[in-house]
């Protein structure tokens, strides 16, 4: 459940469905995402699961599969 909602956080933020996004996707240059929208994302999932990013693991991943295990691992 955790992966499906992550991946529509970050669906939302680049303006995709969870279908068009790929473990492998880099979120910048691939999505398109700026960097205003990898700090929303980064908040979005903060507050969804109630846990703080207090360092970089979540803002150092570029792709859509390691976001989603990090937010595993946090969890």
């Amino acid at each position: 459940m955790f992966e499906t909602k992550v991946r529509e956080i970050i669906a939302a933020h680049v303006g995709k469905s969870v279908e068009e996004l790929h473990d492998d996707d880099d979120i910048v240059d691939d999505l398109g995402a700026s960097s205003l929208d990898v700090v929303e994302m980064v908040v979005d999932i903060e507050d969804t699961f109630g846990i703080k990013v207090e360092d970089a693991r979540i803002i150092e991943c570029r792709h859509v599969g390691e976001v989603v295990a990090a937010v595993a691992r946090m969890e």
